[in-house]
């Protein structure tokens, strides 16, 4: 990553914080700690099923383009496809699970459109977005995001004007991803147009994607795993002012998440990769030191302000999930140069255990501590993950020299 990539990467990084703040600034004012939560928990639905339907192909489409020489139009179009098909599938599938247990109360069908909108363009915007950090487009990858996001946000706060309602919020929301995910498709089409779709690049990149894509929803499941154990256990307005801390948690992981995009093409390009490590690593365990020293000293005045005072609670809660956000960040870098050297089944593995301990860790803490359970759970979980992916990194290093 060059000096301007990471300029540029940090900047766009930085504004996106500030667009994720201004739409759950949004949601709480306007809906209020109950529905916002509901917001929250539908949001948090499609976040599951983007990370079911993804199939790997955010990782094997990088692989394909960079080590296979596979044209980006072919795999564009694939994306695509992918999106669409699994998307949708995964879409019923989640709602059928959500109507079994009983999610939160009944919803109509305007709720479940949001959640195909969202879903879907959720999808193909996440893997155009990778082509584009493969195809060596860091600083048109960061252009999008910023366009389309601040986009989202401002019909977001235009239909929340408008009616204050949550299912029509949610469906504003869902048209907004799908218009950025239309224009994100687009840009790649620029550099790579579009081809026929084909099932033998899909086949090829399988093994490669499976482990990316096992790692994906084991990833999920211990991040997300207590917004599903929490909600049923406390009421609405307990679960709104949690899902701002969750907010703030997730805005801030922005930071290592973009570095490590934009990171793995060019480890995967060099002969070197190890020395690449170490210098992101710093950078990310700082730009976190910083940030996580700032809100611990203004969170407080931050949450007041941009909420009301009927979130304050979410500022302790936050604080319970920071070390965990250092967990997360190293594990983003570090994640990067083990894809690169084959992505190990035993990561994997490592994955497998987290999620097992978050669980049983969440099952444990939330029915006495509610959602302060919650973030101690996430946090032992992230640093675990740290020490594993660690000393992992460490013996693949030392294997390949």
């Amino acid at each position: 990553m060059s000096a301007r990539d990471i300029v540029g990467t940090l900047a766009t990084r930085v504004a996106l914080i500030a667009a994720g703040l201004l739409s759950s600034v949004i949601t709480a004012r306007y809906l209020g700690p109950d529905g916002r939560g509901t917001f929250f928990y539908w949001t948090a639905v499609m976040a599951v099923i983007v990370q079911f339907g993804n199939m790997g192909l955010h990782a094997s489409n990088a692989y394909l383009l960079t080590k296979r020489g596979i044209s980006a139009g072919v795999l564009s179009a694939n994306s695509a496809l992918v999106a669409l098909l699994l998307g949708t599938v995964f879409t019923f599938l989640a709602l059928a699970i959500v109507y079994w247990r009983g999610g939160p109360g009944d919803w109509p069908p305007m709720r479940s459109l949001a959640l195909w909108t969202l879903s879907v363009g959720s999808l193909c915007a996440l893997l155009g977005s990778n082509l584009l950090v493969a195809l060596g487009r860091v600083g048109e990858f960061n252009l999008v995001e910023l366009v389309t996001r601040y986009a989202s946000v401002l019909i977001l706060l235009l239909v929340a004007m408008v009616w204050r309602d949550v299912d029509a919020m949610l469906l504003a929301f869902g048209v907004a991803i799908m218009a950025a995910a239309v224009f994100t498709m687009w840009r790649v089409q620029r550099h790579a147009p579009i081809e026929r779709p084909s099932l033998g690049v899909l086949r090829m990149g399988f093994a490669y994607g499976l482990r990316a894509y096992l790692v994906a929803c084991l990833g999920l499941l211990v991040s997300r795993i207590n917004a599903f154990i929490l909600e049923p256990q406390i009421d609405a307005t307990q679960y709104g002012v949690w899902s701002i801390a969750m907010q703030f948690f997730d805005v801030i992981n922005v930071i290592p998440a973009s570095l490590a995009i934009v990171l793995f093409p060019r480890i995967l390009r060099s002969d070197r990769p190890d020395r690449l490590l170490l210098p992101q690593v710093a950078l990310v365990v700082a730009l976190l030191l910083a940030v996580a020293a700032a809100f611990t000293l203004i969170g407080p005045y931050v949450i007041r302000i941009l909420y009301g005072v009927a979130f304050e609670p979410a500022y302790r809660q936050l604080l319970l999930a920071l070390p965990g956000i250092f967990g997360v960040g190293v594990t983003s870098i570090l994640s990067q140069y083990l894809a690169a050297k084959g992505f190990p089944w035993i990561l994997v593995v490592v994955w497998a255990v987290v999620a097992v301990v978050q669980g049983a860790l969440t099952t444990r803490l939330i029915p006495t501590y509610g959602a302060d359970g919650a973030m101690l759970s996430l946090s032992a979980s992230y640093l675990l993950l740290m020490v594993l992916v660690i000393s992992l990194t460490l013996y693949v290093r030392r294997k390949h020299g």
